[in-house]
Formats: C-alpha cells, structure tokens, sequence
C-alpha cells in the first residue's frame, strides 16, 4: 500500500452481516454493495482490527500480509474511510445499477390462456396483441438499441399463453432481425405452459437462442388438478411433449414447480419420475417458485399458499433434494432492487403498447401502467414510482439488516396487501437469511451462476 493510504483512519462498515457457513468459513454480506465473500479467520481478525478507526499503519505494522487484506477489504468497501457517507455510496450504486445495463424487451402478445390454473393471478379478459402494436413495439425497440449500441437484445414473450400467437411470435422476430443493426445478437425467452409448443416451433425458436420456462407442478394427478387445460382436461402429457421439443431444439429449458400446501409431498415423486425418464441434463434447470394470492384473481387460493416467512426454509429443501437427485437447480438472492419491475432498461409491453414494468399487472391497474409506445413522450408520471423506487424510501427498510439484499420488495404484493405501490412488502429473502445465503454460497461455488461479476462469491 502507498504511504498515503497506510495513514488514512479506517473503520469496520456498519452494514455488514456475518454468517457462519462451517468449515472454519463465514460470509461477509455487504449492504452497501451487494458483494457476497468468504472469509477465513485471518481475514475475519484483520476486519475485527478495524472495529475503532485506526490507520493500516496503526493497525497492521508493517506486516505486508495485513496491508494486503486491508487493501482488498478496502476495495469490497467493508473497510472504509471514518468519514465515509455509506448510505450515499449505496445510492450511488443503486443509481447506477437502475441506469445501466443493456436494453431487454417482453412481448405480452395475449392474455388469453388455454389453461384454466387454479392458482392464476390474471384476471380472464383476453386481450391479443395486434401487428400496428407489435410493430411500434418494435420500433421503439430499435430506438432503445441504437441509441445504447448494445451488441446483444434480449426479447421474451410472455401471456396469456403466448404460443396461441405464435404467428406474430414469428413475425415480431423475422421483422426484429430486419431492423435491428446487423451485428446485434438476439437471444429469446418463453414463458409458456409448454403445452403448444411443437416440434416446429421449437425449431423455429432455436434460431433465436431462447430459453423457456415451463410449469410442472407434479405427476399426472397433481399436475392435472392443477393445471387444466380450459375444457377441465388435463394437461400433463401435453407438457411433457412440450418440454422435451424444449430439450430436444432451445438452449435451455426452466422447469419450474409451483409449490404450494397441496403439491409439496409429491415433489419428491416427480423429481424421481423426470430422472428416470432422463428429462435432465445441463440443458434442465429445475426452480421452485411459491404460489402467491397477490391479486383478486388469486385470492381464493391464499389458505393454502405456503406464507413468505416460511417459504425461504422450504425453498432450500427442494433445491437442495433436487440437487441430491441429479439436477441442476438454484436460486438468486437480490441485491439492490428486488426486481427487474425497479429498471427502466427492462421494457414489458401489454397488447395495447402500454408498459407496465410489473407482468404480474399488465396494466388492469392504471398505478401499473408507466407509459405507452404510441405517446409522446413514452413514458407518464407514474414511471418515477418504479424507476426512482429505492428500499430506503421506506422507514421499515432502512432499519432492516438486510436491506441492500431484499431490495424493497415486491410492488406488487405491496400493492394487494397495502392497496398503495408506495409501500412495501417483506419478501421470502426476509426470512432465513442465514441458510439463504449458506446455499446460495454452495450453489454459486458449485455452478459459478450466472451473474455480474459484483455478485461472485470471492475468497
């Protein structure tokens, strides 16, 4: 270290969490900015050092090991200088993050479904999207794109169902190809029940470097009581055939389970039912997401959701059951904003061109809506409730120790508990943060997972 930085008075962040992960390891979690590191004892008493501000000079006397951790704790920001503004730096960060990153586009193209799920948040008012829509989409699109000179867009499409439009699926991305710059690489997502997608559209889709996600909730019984298709049919071997063309043609397929009271027991059949029939391997991904009562739609089902502060130790049962049985499965911990919904990069559009940051609103809620692609401007006043939204705009959060890792929460469970997007709710990260983070470690270390390098787990 320079002579200089060895006089400044350093101090222990305020905002840090200690976790103890076993094997002589603890995480260090910084709130400040969302960096998660594993540190060993000599590290640990070297950050303990620095409990009082003292200078590394002070602190390490000479040892040039010492002033090497000081350095990197230093660069983690969990040293910092005495009169450092923590909050301002997070601030800084979150402004940063919100601001930065490429352009990303969903494509609501229906909300007509040919499922009737007993758990559906969507309300059933069909709604397609039409080709003077899908093309100003696109046009706005190409804007975004040309303006950043991003080398890489990514355009999913969500529903509804969205393989009932598969046409103008096909068309939106023939159209894309034609008016984005030649060297942009378009890489695709789709949410989709998995039931209408064929060979050849799966085909298709392979072109485009996409990814889906597709619902499986159980065997056939459990499937199909709760998934049925729209005439009280069920669903599962529709699915099934759905997934493997997924196997079979796109780069990766995301099987998620909903999990809710009335399916947890028989995940563990379904798991073993997928293995035997070899619907594995490193193209498969299994996720298990909780069902959630956040809209009138789904209100009914709330008695037998699995409630927030319990989900997170069920979470990591299955993920970790999941991994025993040969899949690959993990799951993310926020940092910063709970949501891609807090990002103006990340575009959704409704049938109507409206953009409505929330897919789990899609613009039934005006609050929901933040500006459409036929106005000028784009985007209204209600662009600031998500794109100016931080967690320390709320008094609950600013005195959470995690705040910097649940990122304010969901707007949208917010919305329904509290009838106001101003508020907050306390999402599943809340609660067993601990054990959250020890698996989150062991998956990151196991798979190295996809993300920025800000969110490695680092010795």
């Amino acid at each position: 270290m320079h002579s200089n930085q060895l006089a400044k008075r350093l101090v222990k962040s305020k905002y840090l969490l200690k976790i103890d992960i076993g094997d002589n390891k603890k995480a260090l979690c910084s709130n400040i900015t969302g960096s998660i590191s594993l540190i060993d004892p000599e590290i640990e008493d070297v950050l303990e050092s620095y409990m009082e501000p003292k200078s590394p000079n002070e602190s390490c006397r000479g040892d040039p090991e010492c002033e090497k951790v000081t350095k990197e704790l230093m660069k983690r920001k969990m040293l910092i200088e005495e009169s450092t503004d923590e909050i301002g730096i997070f601030n800084d960060v979150v402004e940063k993050i919100r601001n930065a990153g490429m352009y990303a586009f969903t494509f609501t193209v229906t909300t007509a479904c040919n499922f009737r799920c007993i758990y559906c948040y969507e309300e059933k008012e069909p709604e397609r999207m039409v080709w003077k829509v899908a093309n100003r989409c696109i046009g706005f699109m190409v804007e975004k794109v040309e303006e950043t000179g991003q080398k890489d867009v990514s355009i999913t499409f969500y529903g509804g169902e969205p393989l009932l439009e598969f046409n103008l699926i096909k068309k939106i991305l023939l159209e894309s190809r034609k008016r984005l710059p030649k060297n942009v690489h378009i890489s695709t997502g789709l949410v989709t029940n998995g039931s209408l997608l064929t060979e050849d559209f799966a085909k298709f889709l392979e072109n485009f470097d996409c990814v889906s996600q597709i619902p499986l909730d159980g065997l056939r019984e459990v499937h199909d009581k709760r998934r049925a298709f729209a005439s009280g049919k069920g669903s599962f071997d529709e699915v099934i055939g759905g997934i493997k063309n997924a196997i079979a043609y796109l780069s990766k397929v995301i099987i998620r389970v909903d999990v809710d009271k009335t399916n947890e027991k028989h995940i563990p059949a379904l798991l073993d039912w997928l293995k035997y029939n070899n619907i594995t391997g490193h193209k498969v991904r299994i996720y298990f997401g909780p069902v959630t009562a956040i809209t009138k739609e789904s209100e009914k089902h709330a008695r037998l959701c699995i409630p927030s502060y319990a989900y997170g130790k069920k979470l990591i049962e299955l993920t970790k059951l999941a991994q025993r049985k040969g899949f690959v499965s993990y799951f993310n911990i926020p940092a910063f904003l709970y949501c891609r919904a807090y990002r103006k990069a990340q575009v959704s559009f409704n049938p109507k061109g409206d953009i409505v940051p929330c897919l789990q609103r899609l613009g039934k809620e005006k609050e929901f809506v933040v500006g459409n692609v036929f106005n000028d401007p784009v985007y209204n006043e209600n662009a600031n409730n998500f794109f100016k939204r931080s967690p320390l705009d709320f008094e609950k959060c600013r005195k959470c120790k995690i705040f910097g890792f649940c990122g304010g929460g969901c707007i949208s469970e917010a919305y329904h508990e509290n009838g106001n997007i101003n508020t907050i709710s306390c999402p599943v990260f809340k609660y067993h943060f601990d054990e959250l983070v020890k698996q989150y470690i062991l998956d990151n270390l196991k798979y190295g997972l996809e993300k920025g390098e800000d969110r490695k787990i680092t010795g």
